[in-house]
Order: C-alpha cells, then sequence, then structure tokens
C-alpha cells in the first residue's frame, strides 16, 4: 500500500474541487440557460396575449363603429320620415282647410 503525501493529498483534494467546480458551473450555465429559455418564452406568449387583445378591442371598436353607423342611418331614415309625415299632415290641414271654406 502506497502512502500519499500530504501534496498528493493536495492536489487530489484540488483536482476533485476542480472537478466539482466544473460541474457546479456547469450546473449554473444549464440552469441560467433554462431561465433565459422559460423567460423568453414567457414573454413571447405575454406579447401574443397582448397582440390577440389588442386586436380583440379592434375588433370590439370596428364593431361599435358599424352599429352606430347603423344607428345613424336608421336616425337619418326615421327624421325623414318624421319630415313626411309633417307634410302631410299640413296637407291634410289645408284639404280640411278648403273643405271647410268651400262647403261653408
Amino acid at each position: 500500500m502506497k502512502i500519499k503525501t500530504t501534496d498528493q493529498k493536495i492536489d487530489g483534494l484540488t483536482s476533485g474541487l476542480n472537478q466539482l467546480t466544473a460541474i457546479v458551473k456547469d450546473g449554473f450555465a444549464k440552469t441560467e440557460a433554462g431561465f433565459t429559455k422559460i423567460s423568453q418564452e414567457a414573454d413571447q406568449k405575454i406579447d401574443n396575449l397582448a397582440q390577440m387583445i389588442a386586436g380583440g378591442f379592434e375588433q370590439v371598436d370596428k364593431q361599435f363603429l358599424e352599429a352606430r353607423q347603423q344607428l345613424d342611418k336608421i336616425e337619418s331614415s326615421v327624421n325623414h320620415h318624421d319630415r313626411r309625415i309633417e307634410n302631410l299632415e299640413d296637407r291634410m290641414r289645408q284639404v280640411a282647410t278648403k273643405l271647410t271654406l268651400k262647403f261653408n
């Protein structure tokens, strides 16, 4: 059995410590890369969600605009019919007045 000197023991410990340091550094690098990837994926998903929400609001705005335009057309049509009714009422009064004058 060979007896190791103090220098050999220190060299062995240093070598083991260097290997352990390399493993830990590799582990940290892989962990950091994993967190970076997860962070990028989360950012992408948040961006996609934001775009979907913005697109949804654009669609809602478009639908509200279309509804407003339809209401404006209906309001215009109602106003036009109101004027026609008023004109017809005026004509009926004129006819009634003429008939009253003719038969009195």
